[in-house]
């Protein structure tokens, strides 16, 4: 297995683009495929394929704005034309700074890396999912 300087950026690139609320560029760092999927931390937060995909990310950006997201240190590891990836970022509001766990997996074609796979979340105590 090798790092991945080219993935680590696509994470730079991707956290970017939520930062500025760039909905026309999002669609650009994912496979246009019915595997792709992103998940994030609400019950409903499962979005399969790339049209969904997309459409869940440009409809938040459009509704919130750009997410005040900064980087953590991404670190990529690679075996030929898949790599994946995990970085912990942090949502950096006015009114509090919210710890988020990013991980994905990428995959390369066509000479560049796109991910087929996104998975944001906040850690919650196993206690507190118990006690729930």
């Amino acid at each position: 297995m090798d790092r991945s300087a080219e993935v680590e950026q696509l994470v730079v690139e991707f956290m970017a683009r939520m930062k500025a609320a760039d909905t026309t560029g999002m669609a650009e760092l994912f496979v246009p495929d019915a595997a792709t999927l992103l998940v994030g931390s609400e019950p409903a937060d499962w979005y399969s394929g790339s049209d969904a995909t997309i459409a869940h990310l440009v409809a938040s950006l459009e509704r919130y704005g750009g997410v005040p997201v900064e980087l953590g240190a991404p670190v990529a590891w690679q075996i030929g034309t898949v790599a994946w990836v995990a970085d912990q970022v942090t949502l950096a509001f006015p009114q509090a700074l919210i710890p988020i766990r990013f991980t994905g997996v990428a995959v390369q074609g066509n000479g560049r890396w796109r991910f087929v796979q996104v998975h944001l979340s906040s850690g919650v105590p196993d206690m507190d999912l118990l006690e729930s």
